[in-house]
């Protein structure tokens, strides 16, 4: 890694990459001279996160399908439960659960935690 270098490497490693940019010439450019970096790096040393970049890069992300299209309601009814009813028996159960906890004096108003600690 560039950071666990000395001073005299780095300046060493980046007049060695100043050579091989001047070797390209002004035949090309950066982007292709990255682009031809890439390819080769795929062809002979493949990384399938390299890979996958590029190809999301070159071909868009695969897309996923999402529907939104319904409320949590309409699912519900969709799949033929009643929406009123399973909220009702929702809140009647929480309520039940706060107050279990308040009569055995966990979660109190002082700012008490659900384990007794405080918060």
């Amino acid at each position: 890694m560039i950071g666990e270098l000395t001073p005299a490497e780095v300046a060493r490693k980046c007049h060695a990459i100043a050579g091989q940019l001047q070797g390209l010439g002004d035949k090309v450019t950066m982007r292709e001279a990255v682009v031809i970096r890439v390819y080769s790096q795929l062809l002979f040393e493949p990384q399938g996160s390299l890979f996958d970049k590029v190809m999301e890069r070159a071909e868009g992300k695969v897309p996923l399908p999402v529907d939104v299209s319904m409320t949590w309601r309409e699912e519900l009814q969709r799949l033929g439960y009643d929406p009123e009813k399973l909220q009702s028996e929702t809140v009647r159960q929480f309520e039940s659960i706060v107050a279990a906890y308040s009569s055995a004096g966990i979660g109190s108003a002082d700012g008490g935690g659900v384990d007794g600690s405080e918060a």
